[in-house]
């Protein structure tokens, strides 16, 4: 979270109550400092100031002058030079109001945002008006340095009538996972006709998921497909939770909305290809599948566009996406899958040399030794049936059925 821009203080008005403390070489000094820098000719405001520090000893280290300097390196942006002098200025004047906030700025621009937290705190103590901008400043800086339980303390103190005031400590309440104490800011907010209202809704749904709230995230995000059907992220989201309650029918039609109206990304593509599948809709499926073909050569892409051939009864499609899958990984679950559909195709001879080559693996040694035998002695290999029924026997409990 970004602090917002701060009403940097350039220059402080001669006419107020600390006028009289100042003494009048460093007000006129200053004076003619302050009509350059309304010039933007800050090298000679710089050079005006350093040449009366060495003339004027007894007023050199006056905190105003440093104050003044470092208001010309910050408009310059020269920000670590700025805030030599910025310290300078609240050392020699503890109670100086507007060295406090321009060093707390300066710090925050160079992402020293510990300490610029700690220079607007100190900057709300010494002012006048106490006024609760400085606080939230100060929470901000927190927020932006990892501190967020600082941050809350700092921010509970504020009366949160602001919209960013209220942004602030739901964001910190967050940072610290800290859900439940966020989720009333978050709902309010969510609620606002604000400019980062998507933004909290979308929060407000992983919070709820977060929780354990699944039905009321379930209700909110029915609420917000019929405010705004046209949104892809809230149909993603009824994907999701519809997933998680194991409604697959309604996340597949969930997931189908987003697609049209924002490219399902591959991860959505695999999941939409899954519940297709799942579903009895294989040609569905089919089309996801291949929909990835082209970002990459995956051996589980090929099997599962396989599996959907099986399902449609292409058994040399089928066959043939498995021998791209078995290519890249020659995975026992393929070979057994391709030695099952080359026996069903008629193809006994080969699928016998598959099983036979898998019982010799000893995977599954009994029941491959089975199955080549069974491949042989359809093929007309009544040697060869023999030999692996023999084998099969050596596996087996029942022996006496392998014998028959």
């Amino acid at each position: 979270m970004r602090l917002k821009i701060l009403p940097f203080i350039f220059i402080l008005a001669l006419g107020t109550s600390y006028a009289s403390e100042i003494p009048y070489s460093v007000r006129f000094i200053v004076y003619h400092a302050q009509r350059l820098m309304e010039k933007r000719e800050y090298d000679k405001a710089i050079e005006l100031l350093k040449g009366f520090q060495k003339r004027n000893k007894s007023c050199s280290k006056h905190y105003l002058i440093d104050f003044i300097l470092g208001n010309c390196f910050f408009m310059k942006g020269d920000y670590r030079t700025a805030v030599n002098y910025y310290q300078g200025s609240v050392k020699k004047n503890p109670e100086f109001f507007s060295g406090w906030f321009n060093l707390a700025e300066c710090l925050y621009k160079l992402k020293r945002y510990r300490d610029a937290a700690s220079s607007f705190i100190k900057a709300y103590s010494v002012s006048a008006k106490k006024d609760p901008e400085y606080l939230y400043y100060a929470g901000i800086s927190f927020l932006n340095a990892g501190m967020c339980r600082d941050a809350i303390r700092v921010l509970k103190k504020l009366p949160l009538k602001k919209i960013e005031w209220r942004e602030a400590i739901a964001h910190a309440y967050i940072s610290c996972n800290e859900f439940r104490e966020a989720l009333p800011f978050v709902e309010e907010l969510s609620e606002k006709k604000i400019k980062n209202r998507k933004m909290w809704q979308r929060i407000r749904i992983q919070i709820y998921l977060s929780l354990g709230m699944e039905d009321k995230a379930l209700s909110y995000l029915k609420r917000l497909v019929k405010e705004d059907p046209v949104d892809p992220i809230w149909w993603k989201g009824l994907a999701h939770i519809y997933l998680r309650k194991n409604k697959y029918k309604d996340a597949l039609c969930a997931l189908i909305i987003k697609g049209f109206l924002l490219p399902l990304s591959d991860q959505e593509k695999k999941v939409a290809a899954q519940l297709s599948l799942a579903l009895g809709i294989p040609k569905q499926a089919l089309k996801f599948y291949v929909g990835l073909l082209n970002k990459r050569s995956d051996p589980g892409l090929y099997y599962y566009i396989s599996q959907c051939y099986i399902r449609i009864h292409k058994l040399k499609d089928a066959i043939f996406y498995l021998n791209r899958a078995i290519k890249l990984r020659p995975d026992k679950k393929y070979l057994i899958l391709k030695a099952n559909l080359l026996y069903q195709m008629g193809e006994y001879k080969s699928a016998g040399m598959i099983f036979e080559r898998l019982a010799r693996r000893n995977i599954e040694p009994e029941k491959m030794w089975l199955m080549a035998g069974y491949s042989y002695i359809n093929a007309g290999d009544l040697r060869e049936g023999y030999f692996a029924l023999n084998q099969a026997k050596k596996y087996s409990k029942n022996k006496k059925r392998h014998e028959k």
